[in-house]
């Protein structure tokens, strides 16, 4: 979030709103779930840097080809990690779905 402080500043002003409208300076979790800059925001970094991985352990040697046609080897017994979101959501793809179909102004030239 540090790199985005226009998306900060769009996070605050949607919890001050609500909080305002609330007569609270707390959200709990009903008004929090009207922020929907602040779901998009939370969704997104849970997306980059997910807590779930998937492990699994190589049982024998194998090789596959990367992105740049260069074989890479895995020896017997390595411990490999996957990212269930990485597998599933082009990142290109991902920050325009959430806003054009999660936040109610996106169609506003509010930009983050």
């Amino acid at each position: 979030m540090s790199r985005e402080p226009a998306m900060v500043a769009a996070m605050r002003e949607e919890a001050s709103g609500v909080a305002r409208r609330e007569g609270t300076q707390w959200l709990g979790g009903q008004a929090a779930g009207e922020c929907k800059v602040t779901e998009a925001a939370l969704r997104e970094t849970l997306r980059m840097y997910s807590p779930i991985h998937i492990g699994r352990l190589s049982q024998q040697e194998f090789t596959i080809t990367n992105t740049r046609g260069e074989p890479v080897t895995f020896p017997a017994g390595t411990d490999i990690m996957s990212n269930l979101w990485f597998m599933q959501v082009p990142s290109n793809l991902l920050y325009y779905y959430l806003t054009a179909r999660t936040i109610p102004s996106s169609k506003s030239k509010r930009q983050f």
